[in-house]
């Protein structure tokens, strides 16, 4: 049997350690499942690059971290620790699941950091256009509103808004969820 020559080892050497070094996928596998660790760090960068060109968005490794959870009983998409979403859990290892999963997570990310802000100020701007003006304000002058800094009932409905778009974006998120389950499980079928 040939072995192969020593320049070879060191080239797989390397190549191993550049890619162990840019992964982007944390994988969390306290059952020990089967998972071919390469083919998740490579299936989530070309997620990220067709992400980027289709949306026409800048990718950059930073922007998409990802921790798959493997061995869980309910296939899902999470958020991670940072309030953003980041986490694929799959019962096993699934590779249409864990690329539906992962693209998913690609754009509400994308959504979230191109869009949320640009959205919010919309909604906020156009609830002041509709809400009703409370009576205290027509009867005394708010100080705070001339200098702009935003009355009380602004700063209320604020707080509002943004807990009525988190219900929304939970429920959202459900549904994409169960959506995407349902996916997986006619893609599984059909093979």
């Amino acid at each position: 049997m040939r072995s192969l020559p020593e320049w070879t080892k060191h080239v797989a050497t390397f190549v191993t350690l550049s890619a162990s070094l840019c992964a982007q996928v944390a994988i969390e596998n306290p059952q020990r499942l089967e998972v071919p660790e390469q083919r998740v760090q490579m299936l989530h960068q070309v997620v990220c690059r067709v992400a980027a060109h289709k949306l026409r968005i800048r990718a950059t490794k930073k922007d998409s971290p990802v921790t798959l959870v493997l061995g869980e009983p309910e296939e899902r998409i999470g958020v991670g620790s940072d309030g953003t979403p980041g986490k694929i859990y799959l019962k096993r290892w699934d590779e249409t699941t864990f690329t539906v999963g992962d693209m998913q997570l690609v754009i509400q990310r994308v959504m979230i950091r191109e869009r949320l802000t640009q959205m919010t100020s919309e909604v906020l701007r156009r609830l002041k256009q509709m809400a009703p003006v409370p009576a205290r304000e027509l009867t005394t002058q708010d100080k705070s509103s001339d200098t702009g800094s935003g009355s009380q009932t602004d700063n209320a409905v604020e707080q509002l808004q943004f807990w009525r778009r988190w219900n929304e974006y939970a429920e959202s998120a459900r549904r994409r969820r169960d959506a995407s389950a349902r996916i997986s499980q006619t893609v599984r079928r059909s093979h």
